[in-house]
């Protein structure tokens, strides 16, 4: 059996389980002695109790180093995953598809490093996002499409940091920054994030 994944904390000397070793336990019952009182119940109950991961319940296939997934396809390194499929490096995540580093995220699709969005689709390093779709490097964005680098915005279209752009303006500029953006993912070997961007690294 290969490694298994394991959310929650657990004691150093805790006895530990994968689901798929579950079934093979046999069921315990405790003896009239381990009854008796509180310290030999305790006794009792420490014997038969193990910390159980790598949990994929429901119909779920096809789940890998992931812990507390239900009903969900394709996980892989990710937690707390609900009726999601083709989920990578993420948690707690309902009714989404195609993620990758996303965190806090439902009913959204194609997203990399999206954190607390939902009904987000096609973007990339965002966080705080609502019913928005095509955004790059953006925070607190509801009801947004089609922004890059852009705070603070509501029911707003072709935006780049914050300037209102037209659509003939705006596509250009964006082919132009995705393009030198992908040359510095290829170059240092990772994306840009929020957290850099605000802190000037």
């Amino acid at each position: 059996m290969g490694e298994v994944a394991y959310i929650s904390p657990f004691p150093a000397r805790a006895k530990l389980i994968s689901m798929d070793e579950k079934p093979r336990l046999p069921a315990q019952k405790f003896s009239p002695n381990d009854i008796k009182d509180i310290d030999s119940l305790l006794r009792a109950a420490r014997e038969c109790a193990y910390y159980c991961g790598s949990k994929a319940i429901g119909n779920s296939r096809h789940v890998a180093l992931s812990d507390n997934v239900t009903d969900s396809f394709f996980v892989y390194a990710s937690h707390n995953i609900t009726k999601s499929e083709y989920i990578a490096y993420s948690e707690l995540t309902i009714k989404s598809k195609h993620l990758f580093g996303a965190a806090a995220a439902g009913e959204s699709e194609f997203c990399i490093g999206l954190s607390e969005g939902s009904l987000a689709q096609r973007v990339f390093e965002s966080a705080q996002v609502q019913a928005s779709s095509d955004l790059y490097c953006c925070f607190f964005a509801r009801s947004c499409h089609d922004c890059m680098f852009s705070f603070g915005q509501q029911s707003k279209r072709f935006m780049i940091g914050n300037n209102q752009l037209g659509r003939e303006s705006y596509l250009p500029l964006k082919k132009e920054l995705l393009s030198q953006m992908a040359g510095v993912l290829r170059s240092k070997k990772k994306g840009m994030s929020l957290s850099e961007i605000a802190g000037g690294v």
